[in-house]
């Protein structure tokens, strides 16, 4: 009986550990995440910018084509927004 009590104690300390490893991987992984989001949602606002400019430039008489892109603050959310349908 001691033995599979004891099996029973590392099975848990083993269980316990690998769990503690997830979690420190799983916030090693966010925190570099967090780090790169920043530049990375930069990027994504310049392509989208610059897109909204190529389309009101190629259709600058359709005011259906003419997207402007709002950020909302202070999230990293953008919005297109459609001026036509103002």
């Amino acid at each position: 009986m001691d033995e599979l009590i004891e099996s029973m104690k590392q099975q848990d300390e083993l269980a316990s550990q690998q769990l503690d490893a997830r979690n420190r991987i799983r916030l090693h992984d966010a925190t570099i995440i967090r780090a790169k989001a920043t530049d990375f949602w930069d990027v994504v606002y310049e392509r989208i910018q610059t897109r909204c400019g190529e389309m009101r430039e190629a259709f600058p008489s359709k005011a259906n084509r003419q997207l402007f892109v709002q950020t909302i603050l202070p999230s990293t959310d953008l919005a297109l927004i459609d001026q036509a349908l103002k």
